[in-house]
């Protein structure tokens, strides 16, 4: 008997043993706090900033750039020449024109003469393809945009002061431009080839040269210049924007074609088109007055 409870007192001893061995099994383990990651800093020195700017200098100087003296901007009107309010304008290189209100501030090279050895060729050959068109479909595709307006220019070079009424009968190319815009010397050997190909045939170019900044609205520098860039075709002097206000300019270059009848037909923004408006003068050209 004794025995037998002796026996009984060892098995409560081993099952008490076991359920406190198991209450510990299902004890949850404390959760441990996450790891903080550990910034190292790093040493900034000369040899450092100094490559980087080696590779930032690299990197600019392989970027392709349209140089220009003026900040481009896209023109207010660009609709096509089917519109009555404008014709075609091309949208990239452009100048825009300043706030009338702000003075000129841009630097300028002291050299401010366009000499005609800084004038890049643009056109190897301007293809004049009239043969290749019925230039009467062309006139007629070309709208009346407005009457042109007169306009009262009284200081000129290779033209004794010149009048609208006094081309009536001719057709016009009224050019905008100034002699430190880039793009206005880009287009300089369009305009020459232009104006030799049909100057005695009843065409003309007069161009108004109309300043931003103060080194332009000097007339003897106007000159020099017009003489460095072989311009033989009449240039007025527009200082007060009097005549670009009237002809609703915004962009330098921009240029105008005007019928024997005194009607704006064509207007044209920036560099390029230069074959088209070579088309549209020779259309015009074969145009009745009307």
């Amino acid at each position: 008997m004794r025995k037998l409870r002796w026996s009984s007192s060892f098995v409560l001893v081993i099952c008490g043993l076991l359920m406190l061995n198991a209450c510990g099994d299902i004890t949850a383990t404390p959760t441990q706090p996450p790891a903080v990651a550990t910034v190292v800093p790093v040493a900034i020195t000369s040899a450092t900033i100094a490559s980087t700017l080696a590779i930032t200098t690299k990197l600019a100087a392989t970027t392709l750039l349209t140089p220009t003296t003026r900040t481009p901007a896209a023109p207010s009107n660009t609709s096509t020449k089917s519109s009555p309010e404008t014709a075609v304008a091309n949208t990239t290189n452009l100048v825009t024109k300043p706030a009338l209100t702000s003075p000129a501030t841009a630097t300028v090279n002291p050299s401010p003469v366009a000499t005609a050895a800084a004038v890049p060729t643009i056109i190897a050959t301007l293809a004049l393809r009239t043969t290749d068109f019925k230039l009467a479909e062309v006139a007629r595709s070309l709208p009346i945009i407005r009457a042109a307006p007169a306009w009262d220019n009284q200081t000129w070079v290779n033209s004794s002061p010149l009048k609208l009424a006094d081309l009536r009968g001719k057709v016009v190319l009224v050019e905008f431009w100034t002699f430190e815009c880039i793009n206005c010397i880009n287009v300089l050997p369009a305009m020459h080839q232009i104006y030799d190909q049909f100057g005695d045939k009843g065409f003309t170019i007069v161009a108004f040269h109309t300043p931003e900044l103060s080194v332009e609205k000097d007339w003897n520098n106007v000159k020099a210049a017009v003489k460095a860039d072989g311009i033989k075709y009449p240039v007025a002097q527009d200082n007060d924007m009097k005549t670009w206000n009237a002809y609703r300019v915004n962009a330098w270059p921009t240029w105008f074609l005007i019928d024997k009848s005194g009607n704006i037909r064509y207007k044209h923004i920036g560099e390029g088109a230069y074959e088209e408006t070579s088309l549209d003068i020779a259309a015009l050209l074969e145009e009745t007055s009307k």
